[in-house]
């Protein structure tokens, strides 16, 4: 929360779930991709990378935890993992 969701309401607006739609629209406008498999980042490697974005200095800008984002980008086909 805080100031940094605010930020990012200014930029995407007040529906942070449509404006997290609207990115990935974006994206795929210019040809990027939003899946890691498409970037050939193999399913093993992805927990490394997220555990350390969320560790490091950047980390503290997320406003929200990794359980959530995993679960969110599980639901969204940007990974594929067995949660539990």
């Amino acid at each position: 929360g805080g100031f940094r969701e605010a930020s990012l309401k200014r930029i995407f607006g007040e529906d942070l779930k449509k404006g997290a739609d609207n990115l990935t629209e974006f994206l795929a406008q210019l040809g990027v991709s939003h899946r890691f498999a498409d970037h050939k980042i193999p399913t093993e490697s992805f927990q490394a990378i997220v555990d350390k974005a969320f560790a490091g200095e950047r980390g503290k800008n997320f406003i929200g935890s990794k359980e959530s984002f995993l679960e969110t980008a599980n639901k969204r086909g940007v990974i594929k993992l067995a949660l539990t």
